[in-house]
C-alpha cells in the first residue's frame, strides 16, 4: 500500500516531542495515529484515504509545533466553512498567497450562500499579485479576449433591481444550466442575465470547473 503505519509510527515519535500549540488536537491525532499501527492493512480505498488524511494532518500538526495553520485546517473544513476559513487567516497570507487561497477556497466552496459584500471585499483587496488569481492558461485566455466581451448570468430577475452577484460566464449555455439548477429552489424568477462589459472591470476569469466564469463586481 503507502506504508501508512511506518509513516504513522514516525509521526507519532515525533509528536511526543510537541509540548505546545493545541494539545488537545495532540492527543487526538496520537489516538489516530496509534489505531492506523496496530490496525492490519486493508486494500479498501476509503480506508486508504482516510489514513491519509489522518497523517498529513498530523505531519502539518508536527511541521507546525502544534499550531493551527491555514494549510492544517483546510483538510477538515467543509466546503461550506472555507471562505470563513479564509478571513480567520488571511492576515497570515503573503500577497500572493492571497490571492491563490481565496481562488482555492472561491473554487471548492459549495453553493451554501455567502454575503455579497463579504465576497466583493475580498476581491476588492488592494494586495499585489493579483494575477496569481489565474492560473498560466486561464491568463493567456483572458488576455486575448476583445476589450469588450458579454458575460451571462443565471440569476434571480431581482436581481436588475437589487444588484447582481459576481460570478458570470462567457457561456450562455453554462448561464441556462444555472436558471435550470436554481429555479427549483428559489423563490424569485429566474433568467439568463447579460452585460456587455469592459474586460477591464474583470477581476479574474476561471475555468476550474469548465465554467469560463467571470468575476465581476460591477462598475
Amino acid at each position: 500500500m503507502m506504508g501508512h503505519n511506518i509513516k504513522a509510527k514516525e509521526l507519532l515519535e515525533q509528536l511526543k516531542f510537541i509540548d505546545a500549540g493545541d494539545l488537545k488536537e495532540k492527543e487526538k491525532l496520537e489516538k489516530k495515529l496509534t489505531k492506523i499501527i496496530n490496525s492490519p492493512e486493508a486494500d479498501d480505498i476509503l480506508t486508504v484515504m482516510k489514513n491519509s488524511e489522518i497523517i498529513v494532518k498530523a505531519f502539518g500538526f508536527v511541521k507546525n509545533n502544534g499550531q493551527h495553520t491555514f494549510d492544517s485546517e483546510l483538510l477538515s473544513t467543509s466546503p461550506g466553512g472555507l471562505i470563513k476559513l479564509f478571513t480567520k487567516y488571511e492576515n497570515t497570507f503573503s500577497d500572493k498567497e492571497y490571492w491563490e487561497n481565496l481562488k482555492h477556497v472561491y473554487i471548492m466552496q459549495d453553493y451554501q450562500q455567502i454575503p455579497y459584500e463579504l465576497f466583493k471585499s475580498l476581491f476588492n483587496s488592494e494586495k499585489n499579485h493579483r494575477e496569481c488569481l489565474m492560473d498560466n492558461d486561464e491568463r493567456l485566455f483572458f488576455e486575448n479576449l476583445p476589450e469588450q466581451i458579454k458575460i451571462y448570468r443565471g440569476g434571480a430577475k431581482e436581481e436588475i433591481k437589487s444588484g447582481y452577484g459576481i460570478s458570470w460566464t462567457l457561456n450562455k449555455d453554462v448561464a441556462q444550466k444555472f436558471v435550470d439548477r436554481k429555479k427549483h429552489l428559489a423563490q424569485d424568477e429566474m433568467v439568463i442575465l447579460q452585460l456587455e462589459i469592459s474586460k477591464s472591470k474583470v477581476v479574474a476569469y476561471f475555468n476550474d470547473r469548465n465554467e469560463e466564469e467571470i468575476i465581476y463586481l460591477g462598475d
